[in-house]
């Protein structure tokens, strides 16, 4: 199944996601959290027959300032302390569409230069995430928090 590839704040995402990300039965199903991009952002699009099935956000996350010898180096030259998910929203997809589009993430993420892939899912999602081989670092009420990281 073709996955779409979407850049954060580019025309794609306001005419593909935008509908979702401010429809009030998906922001209540997310616990009231809303949906939001930027421009380093990339949205991995799950759509069969010209409708959108789930889709999920990549933001890679730089080491912060703090952390850095060199104070003054631009955020998008400074090294990834990690690569979170965000907003993984499912509508009408399979366990299995969704396995698949969980492998493509995580096989990103083996290419990438981040050395740990983050989420924070709804608990109903988990089990997909530790099938595609993310290991449970947390809970809160609604969610589990999980990670993979490169060894």
């Amino acid at each position: 199944m073709p996955i779409l590839r979407i850049v954060g704040t580019s025309p794609d995402f306001y005419r593909e996601l935008a509908p979702y990300a401010t429809d009030p039965v998906i922001i209540n199903k997310r616990g009231n959290l809303a949906i939001t991009t930027k421009e380093s952002m990339t949205w991995l699009v799950l759509k069969k027959n010209g409708k959108i099935k789930a889709f999920i956000g990549e933001d890679p996350i730089h080491l912060p300032k703090k952390d850095m010898k060199d104070k003054d180096v631009p955020v998008e030259q400074r090294p990834l302390q990690q690569t979170k998910l965000q907003a993984f929203v499912v509508l009408d997809a399979t366990d299995d569409e969704l396995l698949g589009l969980l492998e493509e993430v995580v096989d990103r993420f083996k290419k990438s230069p981040s050395p740990m892939l983050t989420a924070s899912v709804l608990n109903e999602h988990a089990i997909l995430f530790k099938k595609a081989h993310f290991k449970v670092t947390g809970y809160k009420v609604n969610f589990t928090d999980l990670a993979i990281v490169k060894t």
